[in-house]
């Protein structure tokens, strides 16, 4: 069983997170992924594609320290944080960026993580956001994808169809105000869709 939440409040530093994520491990999760609300690009996104489309070099050349720290923190180095990674993407929308952009400004630096993080047991790619660049990420070296169904993108089977891999989904993002028989019942309509076991997930 795998949980994948936010608590705004205490994730805004390292110390936070790390405390907010031992909280949560009393609950005996197999898989945990507090979400650390540090990257500055969700944050400054249309600063960030002013910058890209303004100084595409500029940005490549701050980048590339961006890209040696990230792949230098990756689960490679430590066993405590070697079962599983999460990476995820919220900035390839239509509204937002060209496929061209997507392949130029992120996939480089997509590709260099993933890779130091390549002996996890399982490595999942989570596709944000409504009218997502889905295709741009479909061979993406991951064990599985995870991604908002509806809203201009794949159903669960689409997904499946043009990536290959697992995937994750079934609970939709306002599950908190459903009762439990109606996630259930989400649940299992995903299941019929599939026609096979899926991993439910809040996308």
């Amino acid at each position: 069983m795998s949980f994948w939440g936010h608590h705004y409040v205490t994730e805004n530093t390292a110390e936070g997170l790390a405390l907010e994520t031992l909280r949560w491990r009393a609950f005996d999760w197999d898989y945990l992924k507090p979400q650390s609300r540090e990257p500055p690009a969700a944050r400054r996104a249309t600063q960030v594609l002013e910058v890209a489309r303004s100084e595409p070099v500029a940005l490549g050349a701050g980048l590339d320290p961006s890209r040696k720290h990230s792949s230098a923190t990756c689960p490679d180095a430590s066993p405590t944080v070697r079962t599983a990674s999460f990476y995820a993407t919220n900035l390839a929308i239509q509204e937002l960026l060209q496929e061209a952009e997507c392949a130029r400004f992120q996939r480089p630096y997509d590709l260099r993580i993933l890779d130091s993080a390549a002996s996890a047991e399982l490595n999942v790619m989570h596709v944000c956001g409504a009218n997502a660049l889905f295709d741009a990420f479909a061979d993406y070296p991951v064990a599985a994808f995870s991604w908002a169904a509806g809203d201009g993108n794949p159903s669960l089977a689409d997904g499946h169809r043009r990536t290959g891999k697992a995937f994750m989904g079934g609970v939709p993002k306002n599950f908190a105000v459903l009762g439990p028989h109606e996630v259930a019942e989400r649940v299992r309509r995903a299941t019929r869709e599939m026609n096979r076991p899926l991993a439910a997930a809040r996308t």
